[in-house]
């Protein structure tokens, strides 16, 4: 395991980053959960991926997403 960078370590910043929804309704389908479920488990897993990068100074314009249904 490689060790963790120190902060004068750390990688630039990306300018774009893009996020792909993909699975998250079969995901609920696993555990017999409605899918419903797995969409609404995505679209927080999305908030939280947004504000994070928005922490690291990421441009909440510049962030993408995109879902795909299976």
């Amino acid at each position: 395991m490689e060790p963790v960078p120190s902060i004068s370590e750390t990688p630039p910043v990306p300018k774009h980053i893009a996020i792909i929804m993909d699975g998250n309704g079969r995901w609920a389908a696993a555990p017999h959960l409605p899918r419903m479920a797995g969409h609404e488990r995505g679209a927080s897993a999305v908030r939280r991926t947004v504000e994070a990068a928005a922490k690291l100074g990421i441009s909440p314009g510049i962030a993408r997403a995109k879902k795909f249904a299976t």
